[in-house]
Parts: structure tokens; C-alpha cells; sequence
């Protein structure tokens, strides 16, 4: 007989004691394994598919959102016949349930409501929650609305299934049994006589990477909550040194704050023997709070059950994450629009800010084109400065104007800021808009007051020179004018009321120029008003308008009474010739907040957007034969008398105001 393989490498009675051993070592492990391996398998079998039917139910808990009734609000079917919901129900839960079959083939589970008492979905179909006689492990879980359990998730498997997989568990644990057996024979003297380096060198390569771990690790035994080992992380982040804290208890540690936290993730893990992603807080050595998130998993090592725990501090996180929402939060809340724009003009959000100036919230706007907020005449700009911006150049802030949700133009300082990817790519631009109507408003009245300035100078320096020829050319054709025959003394009449126009227009002009101190007395505007009110009435018929008083109960005040009578009826005339005929010129006086207040309101068609901002600059005029400088005189006057002009226009009319502070100054 030949010698074995084993002989070759092993004296010959050696080599029979290990075929003897082999043997027994093979027998008595075989027949354990033919009894209780497929007990065992059919235990952790059994507990697998119920760690897997709760994930399916997790899962399935997961794809509705809140609840049943979500999917109906979406739907629009909320109020509906119990039939229209039940099919609205199982046509979007239905395809959610065939998804995770296919992921799961040997797993029935389904959806049920109490509400509509119905099966909404299942795998296999069923028409109730009923296993038909069939042995089976299940697990249901309820759904909640409102914290009302209005229906179930179920998942379940046929015991068979778990039986015929732990029969061929059991099967291939036999055969690799054997396998190992054999090959145990042959690399025995290999490994019985590398097991001592080997294993030192796991031990080794363990504790590096255990103590080279960034995360704590620490190891807690079950049954009493004592440490028995931990990692140099561990250290770092408590603060506790290894001796400090192997062998004592969690509560002596005394890293705990929100107790309730722990004690709800401790009756997860004895529940499921794990718990990941525990967000916490715990105390260092120096009683410094630290937040981390924890990860736990129970193991078993010989025989004995461990809490293996994992955790990293995140209190660098959690205040970067802080100054974000502070950052955010002054965003949102800042008096100047902050928006973010897409590359393609559609914007993505909206601070308040933002609504403030431009009068739409986000919910109007977002997901709009930008170009809703731009007038007309911005959308050439707009292009060049989004092709400036893809093109890299640097488009510094400018003004431009905007449109209000109302349609009213809101002048801003625009600024633009592409907002880039990780690869440097233009992905959307920020837009951070400033209200700068009071400055332009300023802006405008101070070149309108340099206006005034200039034409008063130039009015006081050559009124007079033009006023005296004028008045002798006048004179002349007066004396003519009776001498001349009566054909061509229409045109003496001609020629004398263009000299009066013209001697109008410098009146006007020297108004504009006066720079003497105005000589003030108290006075009631509406004593003026009455004196001059039947000259304006007459007027009025003379148009075939009408013309009304408000009169209120004012203040007196300091003025100058042929200055005033000269603002009102430059006022009221610019109202009656607005007003079409049959229309009607209202005066009113009142009181605001201490200010006496004269108000013309006429039924015109109301000043041109386009106009609005000229209004008041020297000869600026609508009327085809208008000089310009009605308005003008007015606003010069208001300004002698320390008021100020405003006006209100629109479809229906336009209504001029003139502010005079009730106070005694300058009288004389």
C-alpha cells in the first residue's frame, strides 16, 4: 500500500495519529452539525427576515411621505367617494409595491387603510389582511396622521421559504466543513507553525488601526455599561485617559446630558441590535459640551454581548452650521433684494428684502424670468451684462430702474455676481438690488433747483434790459393805433398782446429770480382763497368747467399773499385746462400732521409716466402753447415759503399738494 500524502511530509506514525484525529475531528463536528446547524440556521435565518421585513416596512413608510392623505391632497381628491380614493391610492402605491418585490421577490407586502377600510396595494393581491391558513412570519407597521394610526404597512414571508434556505445553509456548511477538514490536514504543520507570528501580526495591525481610527471607538460590555476598551480618538475628544475610563461605568463617566436621547437609543439598540446616526451631546473631562453623532452595534464576543460604539465630534460643524443661519438669516431679513438668478434668467430665490423693494413675494416670483423686475428699456442692458458676466469680465455696479409688481419704477444700484461650481463654471448669478428712488428723487431736485438758479440769473440780468424797449415799442403802438387806418389796426391789437405775453413770460421769469427776502404776514389761506375764488369761478364758466371749494379748518401761517395768490392760480388753471369740459377742479384745505395743506384736484387723464420726473423743470410744458413755467413759479414760491410740492396722477385726475408748515416766522 502506498503511503499517504501526509507521509511524505510527516514521520509515519504521526502521520496515522492526524488521519486518526482527522477522523474523529470530522465525525463529531458533522454529526453536531447534521442536528444543530439547521436549528441555528433556522433561527438566524429567521431573524434575518425579520430584521429584512422591517426594512421593507421602513421603506415602504418612507415612499408615502407624511401619510395617506398627502397623496389625496396632491391628487385633489380629498372629499371624494371612498372608491375614488382607494383607486387613487393603489394606482400611486401600487407601482411602489412591484419596485420593491422585484428588490425582494420572496417577500408579500402591502398598504392598508382603516380609514377606507381597503387594501390599497399589495404583492401578492389580497383583498384583506389574511394569510389564508398559511404559516408565515409578518410584521406590520401603523401609519399616522396627526398622530392617528389611519392604516398599515405589512411585510411577509412563508415559513417554508426560511425551512428550504436553512436546509441548504445547512447543506453548505456540511461540505465546506468537510473541505476545511481536509485542508486542515494538509497545511497543518504550515499553520500551526505560523499561527503564533500570524496572529501577532493581527494584533498589531488591529490596535493601528483601532487607535488610528479619526471616529471613537469604545467597547462597552452589555450586561453592566462598563468600558473595556477604547482608542486614542476617544481620549482626544473626552478628554479621559485610557485608565481613567476602562473598567468604570457609563454613569460614572458622566459624558450623558440629554438622558432622555440616550435611553430612547438604548431601546432601539436592544430592540434591533443597532443604532446609527444618534445626533447628542455629551460632557468632557473639563465639563465642556461637545456635540457628536453616534453610531452603536451590539456584537457578540465569546459568548458575551458588547456595545460596540462609534462617534465623531461635529461641534466645529454645528458652528459653522450656526453662523450659516445667521448669515442667512441677515440675508433674508436685510432691507436690500438679495435674489439668486439662473444662467438661463429664472430665479431660484427670494429674500425679503426683495419684496420689500419690488412688491412680489417669493412665491409669486420664484421660478419666474428676471425680467419681470426690469423695465422695457433695461432689456438690452440686462443682455449685455449676463454676456459681459459668461465671458469673465467684471461688470462693476450700476444704476438702473426696476418694475414693481403694481408697475410703478423703483430706480436701483444693481449689483451682479456670478456664483460658480467646484470646476469654476457659471451656474447662476446674485443679484443684491438697492433703493435709491429718495437719492435720485434728490438728485433730480437738486438739478431742477440749479435749473431755477440759471434761469433766475439769467432773468434778473436781462429782464430789465429786454423790459424798456419793450415798453416803449408798446407805447408807439399805442399812440399809432388810433392814427392808423381801421383795416390794420387789428394788427396794432396783435402786436400788443404779444408785447403783454412776452411781458408775462418775464414776469414769470423775474418770479423765478427773486432772491429778495420775501416779506411774510399772518395769514388763513382759505381768507385768500375766498378773495380770489370768484375770478377763478368765473374762469371756470368761461370753460364751461366747474370749480368747488373744500374749505377745512386750517392754521394760519406765514406767507406772502400776492406770492400765494399767484401759486393758486397757476394750480388751479393748469387743473381747468386738464379738465375736459363738463369736468369738474376741486380746491380743498385740511390739515396733515401740523401742515396746512392746499390741494387742487382736476378730472384730466392724469401726467404720463414718461413725464412725471420733469414735472417742475423749467420750460417743460405739455401745452402747445405753454411756456413752461407755470410749475416752475410754484415750486420757487413753495420753496420761498419753506414748502414743498407734491402730486398724485392717474386715470382719473391728478391732485397737486402744497405743504406749508403752520409755524410764525419771517413776519414783518
Amino acid at each position: 500500500m502506498k503511503a499517504g500524502l501526509l507521509s511524505r511530509f510527516l514521520p509515519q506514525q504521526i502521520t496515522r495519529r492526524i488521519y486518526f484525529g482527522a477522523i474523529i475531528l470530522t465525525l463529531i463536528p458533522a454529526i453536531f452539525i447534521a442536528f444543530a446547524v439547521p436549528a441555528s440556521t433556522l433561527r438566524v435565518t429567521k431573524s434575518e427576515k425579520e430584521k429584512q421585513l422591517y426594512k421593507i416596512v421602513g421603506l415602504l413608510n418612507a415612499a408615502i411621505g407624511n401619510s395617506y392623505s398627502d397623496i389625496l391632497k396632491e391628487k385633489g381628491v380629498v372629499g371624494k367617494s371612498s372608491q375614488v380614493q382607494v383607486k387613487i391610492l393603489h394606482d400611486v402605491l401600487q407601482p411602489i409595491i412591484d419596485e420593491t418585490v422585484k428588490e425582494y421577490p420572496e417577500i408579500g407586502m402591502g398598504y392598508y387603510s382603516l380609514e377606507l377600510d381597503s387594501v390599497l396595494a399589495a404583492n401578492p393581491p389580497v383583498k384583506s389582511i389574511a394569510w389564508n391558513g398559511q404559516d408565515v412570519i409578518w410584521y406590520s407597521y401603523p401609519v399616522y396622521d396627526n398622530g392617528n394610526v389611519v392604516g398599515h404597512i405589512w411585510s411577509y414571508t412563508n415559513k417554508e421559504t426560511i425551512y428550504a434556505s436553512a436546509f441548504k445553509t445547512a447543506l453548505f456548511v456540511l461540505i465546506i466543513w468537510f473541505l476545511f477538514v481536509v485542508v486542515l490536514i494538509f497545511a497543518s504543520n504550515k499553520i500551526f507553525g505560523g499561527y503564533n507570528l500570524r496572529l501577532h501580526m493581527l494584533e498589531e495591525r488591529f490596535s493601528l488601526v483601532f487607535n488610528a481610527s479619526p471616529a471613537a471607538i469604545c467597547l462597552i460590555r452589555w450586561a453592566d455599561g462598563i468600558y473595556t476598551n477604547i482608542n486614542t480618538s476617544f481620549e482626544k475628544i473626552t478628554g479621559h485617559s485610557k485608565h481613567e475610563v476602562i473598567g468604570k461605568s457609563v454613569e460614572e463617566l458622566g459624558l450623558k446630558i440629554n438622558y432622555e436621547y440616550w435611553s430612547k437609543a438604548e431601546e432601539l439598540i436592544e430592540r434591533f441590535g443597532y443604532f446609527k446616526g444618534f445626533h447628542a451631546k455629551i460632557h468632557t473631562k473639563t465639563q465642556e459640551i461637545r456635540d457628536i453623532v453616534a453610531s452603536y452595534q451590539l456584537v457578540g464576543i465569546c459568548g458575551e454581548k458588547y456595545l460596540l460604539g462609534f462617534f465623531e465630534d461635529i461641534s466645529e460643524i454645528k458652528k459653522i452650521e450656526k453662523n450659516i443661519n445667521e448669515l442667512l438669516e441677515i440675508i433674508k431679513n436685510g432691507r436690500d433684494a438679495i435674489f439668486r438668478v439662473s444662467s438661463n434668467g429664472t430665479i431660484l430665490n427670494w429674500n425679503n428684502g426683495a419684496e420689500e423693494i419690488y412688491g412680489y413675494s417669493s412665491g409669486e416670483v420664484i421660478g419666474k424670468h428676471v425680467s419681470i423686475l426690469a423695465t422695457e428699456d433695461q432689456y438690452e442692458i440686462v443682455k449685455t451684462i449676463n454676456k459681459k458676466l459668461l465671458e469673465d469680465e467684471v461688470v462693476k455696479p450700476y444704476n438702473a430702474t426696476g418694475c414693481r409688481k403694481d408697475g410703478s419704477i423703483v430706480d436701483v444700484s444693481l449689483s451682479v455676481t456670478p456664483v460658480r461650481d467646484s470646476q469654476g463654471t457659471i451656474k447662476a448669478f446674485s443679484l443684491i438690488a438697492r433703493d435709491i428712488s429718495e437719492q435720485i428723487k434728490l438728485q433730480r431736485e437738486m438739478a431742477r433747483l440749479e435749473g431755477l438758479n440759471l434761469i433766475g440769473q439769467m432773468a434778473a440780468s436781462i429782464s430789465h434790459e429786454i423790459r424798456n424797449p419793450m415798453t416803449t415799442v408798446k407805447g408807439f403802438l399805442q399812440l399809432l393805433q388810433g392814427r392808423v387806418d381801421s383795416n390794420i389796426a387789428e394788427y396794432f391789437e396783435l402786436m400788443i398782446e404779444e408785447l403783454n405775453r412776452a411781458n408775462s413770460i418775464i414776469g414769470e421769469f423775474l418770479s423765478l429770480a427773486r432772491n429778495k427776502a420775501t416779506k411774510m404776514k399772518q395769514q388763513n389761506m382759505n381768507n385768500i382763497i375766498d378773495a380770489i375764488f370768484p375770478l377763478l369761478e368765473a374762469d371756470a364758466i368761461k370753460r364751461e368747467k366747474k370749480l368747488s371749494f373744500e374749505k377745512g379748518q386750517i392754521s394760519e401761517l406765514a406767507a406772502n399773499e400776492r406770492e400765494i395768490r399767484q401759486l393758486m392760480l397757476n394750480l388751479v388753471r393748469n387743473g381747468m385746462e386738464a379738465t375736459p369740459q363738463g369736468g369738474r377742479v376741486t380746491i380743498k384745505t385740511y390739515m396733515d400732521e401740523g401742515n396746512v395743506v392746499f390741494a387742487v384736484h382736476d378730472q384730466g387723464n392724469g401726467i404720463k409716466p414718461e413725464f412725471t420726473d420733469k414735472i417742475g423743470t423749467p420750460f417743460f410744458t405739455t401745452k402747445e402753447e405753454g411756456t413752461g413755467l407755470g410749475l416752475p413759479v410754484c415750486y420757487s414760491i413753495a420753496e420761498r415759503h419753506n414748502a414743498w410740492i407734491n402730486f398724485d396722477t392717474g386715470p382719473k385726475g391728478t391732485t397737486f399738494f402744497v405743504y406749508f408748515k403752520a409755524v410764525e416766522s419771517n413776519i414783518d
